[in-house]
């Protein structure tokens, strides 16, 4: 193993990251495709096999965990536990040496279902929400940062990623507390979220958003942190935003070629949460954020969400110099 690898593997041994978002069940059912309905245009879907799994920030601490000594996931959860999904988050996260912290709310539930086909891929996807969200804030009814304050010393924490997928978790007023008790206590925040408002966020050593949801137009006015832009498998954009200002020239980072490309499920939550992790052992930020890029291009050759095993990329990374 590379020097560089032993290096950032111990100080992850003594590193705890808190995961704060939304967390969603995620359930992929397996089948094939392979006979024609006789009631119409649409193909039988015959089901072979159903996993179910951590999805959003659950994904994210997924990946994070089997890397650091403590990992911390603070997300909502229905406080009739009517719905099996909680069980299986307790249990699952028991399962990844996940410390899981409910913020109970009534009929709160999150769950992304995808039909694969074992030969085709990806066939379709369906979001089940049980609250009304819609991208729109509603606020829990317990506060998010009364979670944080009670379960997270900031003192002996390393970072904090901020995974937003807009399901109503994370909230304006709750991020700035969480942000402003971070930057007090010099703890990183890394954000990856899907809001077109990114002023909330000020503060964050940086932000990842897709260039689809760029192009569509952010509002970067009162931003003073790193943008990184993501543009599937081939480029990165950085900016570096001071007062609101975006410079005309990004700082562009290129993503290296995935050898043996499947499909790109989680592959953003694999980048967000290796940016963090390299983040906390690399002086500079642009140096995390390619080396958590070719991390990324590793787990696009699996199919599905997939956490990447330091086998997976230790030689990759025999070359590089350890920075701090």
């Amino acid at each position: 193993m590379s020097i560089w690898v032993d290096k950032w593997l111990e100080k992850m041994s003594e590193s705890t990251v808190v995961v704060i978002g939304d967390v969603i069940e995620d359930v992929t059912v397996s089948g094939r495709l392979d006979r024609a309905c006789e009631e119409g245009v649409p193909q039988i879907f015959d089901m072979i096999s159903v996993k179910t799994t951590l999805g959003g920030a659950g994904n994210v601490a997924r990946i994070v965990a089997p890397i650091v000594s403590k990992t911390i996931l603070i997300g909502a959860s229905d406080c009739n536990m009517r719905y099996m999904n909680d069980k299986s988050i307790v249990s699952i996260c028991n399962k990844n040496n996940i410390d899981f912290v409910p913020v109970l709310a009534q009929d709160w539930y999150n769950q992304k279902v995808r039909f694969v086909d074992t030969e085709k891929g990806l066939v379709f996807r369906t979001d089940i929400c049980d609250h009304e969200c819609d991208g729109k804030e509603r606020k829990l009814p317990k506060s998010l940062f009364k979670h944080f304050i009670q379960h997270v010393n900031p003192d002996k924490t390393s970072c904090v990623i901020l995974s937003d997928y807009c399901k109503g978790v994370l909230t304006k007023e709750s991020v700035l507390l969480i942000i402003k008790e971070c930057r007090k206590h010099n703890v990183p925040v890394y954000v990856d979220t899907k809001k077109n408002s990114l002023n909330m966020f000020n503060g964050a050593m940086a932000i990842k958003i897709n260039e689809e949801r760029f192009k569509k137009g952010v509002d970067t006015s009162r931003l003073t942190s790193t943008l990184v832009v993501t543009r599937g498998k081939d480029i990165i954009y950085t900016y570096k935003i001071f007062n609101g200002r975006m410079p005309e020239n990004p700082f562009i980072v290129p993503v290296p070629p995935s050898k043996n490309f499947k499909d790109a499920i989680g592959a953003g939550d694999v980048f967000t949460a290796y940016m963090a992790l390299f983040g906390i052992c690399k002086k500079n930020l642009i140096c995390a954020i390619e080396d958590a890029a070719r991390v990324a291009s590793i787990s696009v050759g699996h199919k599905g969400t997939y956490i990447p095993k330091v086998e997976d990329y230790k030689l990759d990374f025999d070359v590089v110099i350890w920075t701090t």
